[in-house]
C-alpha cells in the first residue's frame, strides 16, 4: 500500500522528490556542518563588522552536530571575539542551536548586545 503522498517510485507527490533526491540533498545539507568535508570561512571573512564571526559560526555549528574535524570551538580566538561581543560560550551555543543563516545568528547577537545594554 502506498502513501497518499506518495507516488509510482517513492516519489512525494508534494514536492515531486524521490526518496534517492531527498537522502542526496540531506547529505549535501549536513556537509555543510562537516568540517572533514568542507573547511570553516576564513578569519578575515566579516559579518557584520565583526572580523572571525562567520568562522566562529561555522566551527560552532559543526562542533554541535558532531563533524569539527580537526578544528576547535571555542578556540583562543573565538573566546576573544565572544568577549568582545559580552557573550558567553553557552549564550553563543543557544544562538547557534536555533538559528539556521548568518543573517539570524547576527540578528540575534546584536539583539543580545542591545538588551544587555539597556539592562
Amino acid at each position: 500500500m502506498q502513501d497518499s503522498q506518495s507516488g509510482r517510485g517513492g516519489e512525494n507527490k508534494q514536492t515531486g522528490l524521490t526518496d534517492r533526491m531527498k537522502r542526496s540533498i540531506l547529505g549535501r545539507m549536513d556537509d555543510r556542518y562537516n568540517l572533514t568535508v568542507h573547511p570553516p570561512r576564513a578569519g578575515s571573512v566579516a559579518l557584520g563588522g565583526w572580523g572571525w564571526l562567520p568562522r566562529m559560526i561555522d566551527k560552532a555549528r559543526a562542533t554541535y552536530h558532531g563533524n569539527p574535524g580537526s578544528f576547535a570551538h571555542p578556540c583562543s580566538r573565538d573566546r576573544v571575539l565572544l568577549s568582545q561581543l559580552g557573550m558567553s560560550t553557552e549564550e553563543f551555543r543557544e544562538i547557534i542551536e536555533h538559528t539556521s543563516s548568518d543573517e539570524a545568528v547576527l540578528a540575534e547577537i546584536e539583539a543580545f548586545r542591545d538588551r544587555k545594554a539597556t539592562a
